[in-house]
């Protein structure tokens, strides 16, 4: 199976999360980890002109009832090894943590 990154989180991720339990109004997809303030707990979506070079994006945010974050999940396509997305995710919990109180 050789899903694009778009098919795996619509084929699997997304049914798995619905599955869990997960609502919607606690899922944030495409967020960019630079432009978001995850202090005030703003999450700035990708947005289809924006200039991608220079920012990150996570693919999703769980969030908890309070609407802070508690999990990123980094998709790829089917076929890749998952270390790149467990390093690239790794990136962007440091994006969210090395943001100022």
């Amino acid at each position: 199976m050789d899903l694009s990154e778009r098919e795996t989180r619509e084929k699997i991720i997304d049914p798995l999360l619905h599955d869990a339990g997960w609502k919607e109004e606690y899922i944030r997809r495409e967020i960019n980890s630079i432009k978001s303030d995850f202090k005030l707990k703003r999450y700035e979506p990708y947005k289809d002109e924006e200039e991608t070079s220079g920012n990150r994006f996570l693919d999703y945010v769980l969030l908890n009832d309070d609407r802070s974050v508690l999990a990123i999940i980094e998709a790829k396509r089917f076929s890749l090894d998952a270390d790149k997305g467990s390093i690239q995710a790794t990136t962007y919990q440091k994006d969210i943590e090395s943001q100022p109180v």
